[in-house]
């Protein structure tokens, strides 16, 4: 399945997508510090962009 995860550096988001990628989810993940992700996660997606910021959302999902 694919998966899309706001705020996965921290808490509930770094939780989901562990958990997420063991049962071998494909994952996009949308972070601030898009490096924070892909060095715990190379195998993942991450854009960057903030979920308070809705072009930033919006924008990448119009591109995919």
């Amino acid at each position: 399945m694919k998966l899309s995860i706001f705020g996965g550096s921290r808490g509930t988001g770094l939780e989901l997508i562990r958990k997420a990628l063991a049962e071998g989810h494909e994952i996009t993940a949308l972070a601030r510090r898009p490096e924070a992700l892909r060095e715990r996660f190379p195998g993942i997606r991450v854009i960057m962009g903030d979920v308070f910021d809705l072009e930033s959302v919006m924008g990448h999902g119009e591109r995919q």
